[in-house]
């Protein structure tokens, strides 16, 4: 029986699951993030617009690439947790996201300039995050 007691308190992990609550709050701070660049992207209608939101643009991408940062750094659950996490959020994200994708691809029907340094600006969310963030460029 000392034995066991021995095992137990030499090896934590045996005796409390893994704390995720860092990565998950950090998952809830993305969607707050995404979801100011989806409200930042609302506004874009003309040349003016866009080059008024584009300094918020690129202080948003900044934040969210701060915090995809920092969920690398936290500890992660297997793909199993990862899943009932982003299970949990979904509610809470898929309309975000999209309306995060709707307003990247009205955008990228647009053909003046100050769009094209949008989608410069929104490069960093598009490699992290690809699925809603390509803003492919229009056809000429």
């Amino acid at each position: 029986m000392k034995t066991a007691f021995i095992i137990l308190c030499a090896v934590p992990g045996l005796v409390q699951a893994a704390d995720f609550s860092d990565y998950e709050n950090l998952l809830k701070e993305s969607i707050g993030i995404r979801a100011e660049l989806a409200d930042a992207l609302e506004g874009v209608t003309d040349k003016t617009s866009a080059k008024a939101v584009l300094p918020r643009v690129r202080e948003i991408v900044g934040q969210y690439v701060e915090v995809a940062a920092k969920i690398l750094s936290v500890p992660q659950p297997d793909e199993a947790g990862k899943m009932a996490i982003e299970r949990g959020l979904k509610d809470e994200f898929a309309p975000i996201r999209t309306k995060l994708a709707a307003n990247i691809l009205r955008l990228a029907t647009a053909n003046f300039y100050e769009v094209d340094e949008l989608r410069q600006a929104l490069e960093p969310v598009a490699s992290i995050q690809p699925a809603p963030a390509v803003m492919p460029k229009p056809a000429a």
